[in-house]
């Protein structure tokens, strides 16, 4: 298997997880204002995406999915600022509705993940330039992308005041960029990305083997200095505890400081 192929097969696996988040409209459309993704333990559902993005749209009527959207009504916003990470529990009535977008296990995630030289992350969401609404038909689009790089060298983390205890950080000039198997289409701009889930991939030669399964270690929260940027997935295990304290013998537990957590209605 070559290094092509195998990042075929990736991403054939990683991107059904991601979903957008969408924003209701006074003029009855939806708007893509970002990415999420859903975590179930034990039957329970929450979704995780960016603090950044509920916050700037509080006041708004949120829906999720792929095919179709549902609201994400009548639950709390559990968010911490320090990390920009937000969870949504969501109402067990909404379970089924949300079936079209796969739900992760804390079996598939890594708290302990580091950077390693030479190993690839992916970044999954959905870039706001590719999902915009139908002004015809107010239908929305379904184009989820991925951004994939090693990660930045750890002076690059002190330069941009992170550490990697915290962070994933990977060096991407979106500017410079084309599509995969389609170098003439240049990669769409960052902005809606935030908020979905973050992928570690592998080694190129590790990829090309298929033998070491990827693993989510992050939810991605910003680009900046032509650098993708992710909070670790600890911080959202740290956030569903609190919700849900009955849940902990089940949640992965690594060392991290503590974190300030704010419920809104």
């Amino acid at each position: 298997m070559d290094l092509a192929y195998g990042l075929d097969r990736l991403q054939m696996r990683v991107l059904p997880y991601v979903t957008g988040i969408h924003a209701r409209r006074s003029n009855g459309l939806s708007q893509l204002i970002g990415s999420a993704f859903i975590i179930r333990v034990r039957g329970r559902d929450f979704v995780i995406s960016a603090a950044h993005v509920l916050r700037e749209n509080k006041s708004s009527n949120l829906f999720c999915g792929t095919r179709a959207l549902q609201p994400l009504e009548g639950g709390s916003i559990y968010r911490s600022d320090d990390v920009d990470v937000a969870v949504i529990p969501v109402k067990p009535r909404l379970h089924d509705a949300l079936l079209d977008v796969p739900r992760l296990r804390p079996e598939d995630t890594d708290v302990d993940d580091t950077p390693q030289p030479g190993v690839l992350y992916t970044f999954a969401g959905y870039p706001s330039s590719r999902n915009k609404p139908n002004l015809a038909t107010k239908e929305i689009s379904n184009q989820p992308t991925l951004f994939t790089a090693h990660s930045a060298p750890l002076p690059w983390y002190t330069r941009l005041g992170l550490t990697p205890e915290t962070h994933i950080a990977t060096r991407f000039p979106v500017r410079q960029a084309r599509e995969f198997h389609s170098p003439s289409v240049a990669a769409p701009a960052p902005q809606g990305m935030s908020g979905g889930p973050v992928w570690r991939l592998g080694t190129p030669a590790e990829i090309s083997s298929g033998l070491i399964g990827e693993r989510v270690i992050g939810i991605g929260i910003e680009y900046r200095q032509e650098t993708f940027i992710a909070t670790r997935i600890a911080f959202a295990f740290a956030i569903i505890e609190t919700i849900a304290p009955e849940l902990a013998q089940l949640l992965p537990h690594p060392r991290h400081g503590k974190i300030n957590i704010r419920e809104e209605f």
